[in-house]
């Protein structure tokens, strides 16, 4: 099926609201660069416009790098209006604010500093035993 033949389901400009605030505008912004259109408001339901699975992957990926918040296709699956995603995206947003930086992989395999005998140095990645005098 090629989708870009289809037309555009239309909303009727009753149901159409206007974003509200720097957080929707910026959803609804990305929301239409994905869809290819905006002939939507924050309250439709993305599914009836055109969203699939593949472009809400996509509006994912896009809110991770403008946001840098972290959400899943799930979430907004599971309410595809704008103002549902952004009040996800607020709360992921909370969550992540108040969470510790993440730590690379090779620093959690990294063993803790060890004191060396004497208390002077450090011996990084040393398999010393924990009862060295600092």
């Amino acid at each position: 099926i090629d989708r870009r033949a289809l037309p555009v389901p239309e909303v009727a400009a009753a149901e159409i609201v206007k974003p509200e605030g720097e957080s929707e505008t910026a959803l609804f912004r990305l929301a239409a660069d994905v869809l290819g259109h905006t002939d939507f408001g924050v309250t439709t339901n993305l599914l009836s416009v055109g969203l699939t699975s593949l472009m809400a992957m996509r509006l994912v990926a896009a809110i991770m790098k403008e946001r840098g918040v972290k959400i899943t296709a799930k979430t907004i699956m599971s309410d595809p209006a704008i103002r549902g995603i952004a009040s996800a995206v607020g709360n992921a947003d909370a969550v992540q604010s108040h969470s510790h930086p993440p730590v690379s992989l090779s620093r959690q395999r990294q063993p803790p500093a060890q004191a060396t005998p004497g208390g002077r140095s450090y011996r990084l990645g040393s398999t010393a035993s924990p009862s060295m005098a600092l």
